[in-house]
This record gives structure tokens, C-alpha cells and sequence, in this order.
């Protein structure tokens, strides 16, 4: 068995050509020809304590029943720099998990069984370990310096990665921030490590979720409710790590049923939520927000033909979103590294628990192939989507755009197959809602002054299936809860109702 430690750690130089100069430009060449180079001492070694280490395993054979499973519980073999050390605390963890005695005598015939008794020094060394050690009540001291090296040594294991990454691809700059991001997000997991908790807390949260459950016990909402009654019914919210996808012909209003979502999520249960927005702006999606928030109609806000009153209700709504906890990102042509780079940034600092994403088709995927075709970049996208769902443990709404095929039917109601260049989406996703307003299509047995709309969940990995009715405020661009006995409201005489809590029409949780 070879326990040598290498580490590949290397700053390689990087050429650069001198530009052509005219006579009267100074020469700068000797100085900046070359990039600074690291100052690396040729006996230079990674960061670690043998002192440390040492002290580490003299403490274990000093006072196994002490110190044995809490050493175990504090470091991994990895973390010993020290090849000896890192064969000798492996072979301890090995005793303990077969439940052995573990001493000076059973450790070294452990050893020499598997070959490696004369490779670590021999019962010499052995012994000298548990001699050499201070006190063994030290031992968490100990531990702490060893894994404050071995995360140095990640860090710069990691930084090598990116350094090599870099000069095999110097042109792909946002793969490069994307790999560095993620290696210094692994070493933040491994370094913040896992906390026990006690049985009293974790009963207390369980009992929690139960009464929340109980409150709630016709929905049955586990996950994110998304305000609207029917769809909660089928879906009991959306849950961490699900990709939701949400699809519609253009026109249709899938934007306006994510804000609705979004708005719901953010301002009634007070969640952080981070939109995607590829084709609107920021202001245009603000704009429909308030419209939205306060009732009143988007065309006369946008015109600026607003009353006295209904200014009242605007700058008030605007005043109740600016406290939510919505994030925007309205980058054209985004790539699927710079979207994940932005929601792993955003949930770090501000703490995300939706992202909605508008919408997949007109992302970019990382690199474009020559023997790629779209159904093949929207693969890619579909897949790292729903990576990230797992990764961020959120849920993820994407919007989707459906094919012409649905207009060339006599029933216009869209179906899965009519997803747009990729059944990958399909495949990937945890739910799938198809969107329809028959006015769309001059369907002559609606009236579109009802506001219409469908949502087919056509796709539920976790529950049922089944197609709801909505209501759209074609004025206000927004879904609601669909009712038979009400007739779409006018703007003036519902603005401004129960502003904390539910308004007509939505679900209160």
C-alpha cells in the first residue's frame, strides 16, 4: 500500500507577447513581459502540524475510551498530513467500527496484518505517540489544529483546480468562476460540518409540523403553497429540490401566473424569492407587481392616467413589495453557469426559498458545440435546472414555451407532447402545469369577459394529476382562484382590500 502524500499544487507561468511599440513609448517590456510569479520556497510543504498530529493519535492511545469515537467524530483520515498518521488513525477507526479493543498491542497486530506496520515506523513510533503527548485532555485542541490545516490544504487543492482549469480552457472564463465558486462552496459545507442536535428540539419541531399540518389539513400544504386553492389541493406546495415547470403558448400568461406565485410566496408567507427574468426587464416585471398588488389597471399605470385614489394604492403596494423579500435578475441571454453562479451568491447572502425561472427556451447553455443542436442544449439546461433544485434544496419554477402544435388540433388544449424542443423538460421536471385560455383561440363557447383559463397538471411525480379553472384579470394581468358565481372585478371598486392578508379570490396561507 503506497501512503506517501502528494499534493498537486503548481504555478505554472503563463507566456504573453509583447505589443509592438513606437520609438517614443517608453520600453516596459522587462517589466511587465512576464506576470509576477509566486514566491514558492523550493522545501516548501503544505500547511500541517505534525506536532499536532501527533498529539492527536498519543491522545487515543493514551485514553482510548476517552478519546477514541470523539476523535472519529472530529476528523477524517484526510486530514492527517502525515502519511503515518493518516494510516495509523485510519486503522483506529477501523477497530472501533468492529467494535475491538483498542490499544498499543491490538493497534500494531491491525497494522502488521495489513502490511503497513513497518511502512508507519514501526511499535517504535507506536509507542513514542503515546508517550510524546502533553495531556490527553486536550485532545479537541489538537483536533482543531489538524483540520484547520487539512482546510487549508482544500483551499489550495481547490485553487490548483481552477488554476489548471484556466490554462486548459483560458477563454472559458465563467466555467472557471463557476468551478471556483463550487469548490469553495464544498469546502464551506465540509469545514461548517453537521451538528448534533438532542431529541428535545427535533420533537419539538416535529410536533410544530404536525399542528401546522392539522391547521392546514385540507391542503395538506407541506411544501410552498402557491396561493391558488385547487392546484395546493394536487400538489401540497411545491418542495425542496422539485423542478416545477409551468408551460404556455405565448400570450398566454405564464409570466403573469409565476409573479402571482412569486408575489404570494414572497408577501402572504414571507418567503425570500429570486426571479430569472430573460425576456422583461426589471421595471417591466415591478410594473406588473404593483398593478397586481394594488388593483389597479396596468394600461392606465403605464399611461400615467391614474386618479388621485388610485396613486394612493399604488405607492402603497409598492411600499408592501419593497419590504418582501424578492431578488431580480434580468440579464439577457444568461448562461445556465452565470444563473447558477447568481442563485448559489443570492441564497448565501439573502437567504432563498423559491427561484423562478422566465424562461428556459431563450437561456444559454455553458458552451456551444458545433454537433450540438437546441434539443440537445435544452437537454443540458433542463438537467443542470434541476441539479441546482437539489443542490440549493428549493424548489424551482420554470417557465416553458409550447410548440404550434396544440393550434393544429381541434381541441387547443395544449398536451405534454407539445413542449418545445426537448422532452428532456418533461422528463426532468417533478410537476408539469400546461396553461390555456380558450379566448386565445376564439373559442366560441367562452366568454371572454369571464377571464377563462385552465391549468393542466399533466405531470406529478409525488401525487395526483387533474386540470383546475382559473380566472385571469386581463386588466390586472393576474390569475385567481376561479369562481362561478363572481364576475371579473373592476379595478376601482376592489383595490386596496385586506391588505395583510388574503384578497378576493386568493388562498390566505
Amino acid at each position: 500500500m503506497d501512503l506517501r502524500c502528494g499534493f498537486p499544487f503548481e504555478i505554472a507561468p503563463i507566456s504573453c507577447k509583447a505589443a509592438a511599440m513606437d520609438s517614443d513609448t517608453p520600453d516596459l517590456r522587462g517589466k511587465f513581459q512576464q506576470p509576477p510569479q509566486a514566491h514558492v520556497p523550493t522545501n516548501w510543504e503544505p500547511p500541517h502540524s505534525p506536532e499536532a498530529e501527533r498529539c492527536v493519535l498519543g491522545s487515543i492511545l493514551y485514553a482510548p475510551k476517552d478519546n477514541a469515537e470523539e476523535a472519529i467524530g472530529l476528523l477524517v483520515p484526510e486530514a492527517f498530513f502525515d502519511p503515518r498518521n493518516r494510516a495509523i488513525f485510519q486503522a483506529i477507526r477501523e477497530l472501533r467500527s468492529k467494535q475491538q479493543l483498542l490499544d498499543l498491542v491490538t493497534l500494531g497486530q491491525w497494522l502488521e496484518d495489513n502490511g503497513q506496520l513497518a511502512q508507519v515506523g514501526g511499535p517504535g513510533y507506536l509507542a513514542k505517540l503515546s508517550t510524546e503527548v502533553p495531556t490527553p485532555y486536550h485532545l479537541q485542541s489538537y483536533a482543531k489544529i489538524v483540520q484547520d490545516k487539512f482546510h487549508l490544504r482544500m483551499i489550495l487543492e481547490s485553487c490548483s483546480k481552477v488554476v489548471a482549469a484556466v490554462q486548459e480552457s483560458p477563454d472559458a472564463a465563467q466555467d472557471a468562476v463557476e468551478l471556483a465558486e463550487r469548490e469553495l462552496l464544498e469546502i464551506t459545507k465540509r469545514t461548517s460540518g453537521d451538528k448534533v442536535m438532542s431529541v428535545q428540539p427535533v420533537m419539538m419541531d416535529a410536533i410544530e409540523s404536525i399542528n401546522a399540518r392539522v391547521a392546514h389539513k385540507d391542503t395538506q400544504d407541506t411544501g410552498i403553497a402557491s396561493g391558488f386553492d385547487d392546484l395546493d389541493k394536487l400538489t401540497s406546495g411545491f418542495q425542496p429540490g422539485q423542478m416545477v415547470v409551468f408551460a404556455a403558448r405565448p400570450g398566454v400568461g405564464k409570466t403573469s401566473f409565476a409573479l402571482n406565485i412569486a408575489e404570494h410566496a414572497a408577501m402572504e408567507l414571507g418567503k425570500g424569492v429570486l426571479i430569472f427574468s430573460l425576456e422583461m426587464t426589471n421595471m417591466e416585471i415591478a410594473m406588473r407587481l404593483i398593478s397586481s398588488r394594488s388593483r389597479v389597471d396596468m394600461g392606465r399605470i403605464k399611461n400615467g392616467i391614474i386618479n388621485g385614489q388610485d396613486q394612493v394604492r399604488v405607492t402603497n403596494a409598492a411600499f408592501e413589495i419593497s419590504k418582501s423579500k424578492m431578488f431580480f435578475e434580468d440579464t439577457g441571454g444568461l448562461t445556465l453557469a452565470q444563473l447558477k453562479s447568481s442563485a448559489r451568491r443570492t441564497q448565501a447572502k439573502h437567504g432563498v426559498n423559491l427561484i423562478i425561472i422566465d424562461y428556459l427556451q431563450i437561456m444559454q447553455t455553458n458552451t456551444v458545440r458545433k454537433d450540438d443542436n437546441r434539443q440537445a442544449q435544452v437537454a443540458e439546461l433542463s438537467g443542470g435546472i434541476k441539479a441546482l433544485a437539489k443542490e440549493l434544496k428549493l424548489p424551482i419554477i420554470v417557465l416553458c414555451q409550447l410548440n404550434r402544435q396544440s393550434e393544429t388540433r381541434q381541441s387547443k388544449q395544449p398536451m405534454l407532447a407539445d413542449l418545445r424542443e426537448s422532452g428532456a423538460i418533461e422528463q426532468d421536471a417533478d410537476m408539469v402545469g400546461l396553461l390555456y385560455r380558450p379566448e386565445m383561440n376564439n373559442d366560441e363557447n367562452v366568454n371572454s369577459d369571464t377571464g377563462e383559463a385552465t391549468l393542466d397538471l399533466a405531470k406529478n411525480r409525488s401525487g395526483p394529476t387533474g386540470r383546475i379553472k382559473l380566472t385571469f384579470l386581463k386588466t390586472l394581468t393576474r390569475f385567481e382562484n376561479y369562481s362561478r358565481a363572481e364576475s371579473v372585478p373592476e379595478a376601482e371598486d376592489n383595490a386596496g382590500s385586506d391588505r395583510g392578508g388574503s384578497r378576493r379570490g386568493r388562498a390566505s396561507r
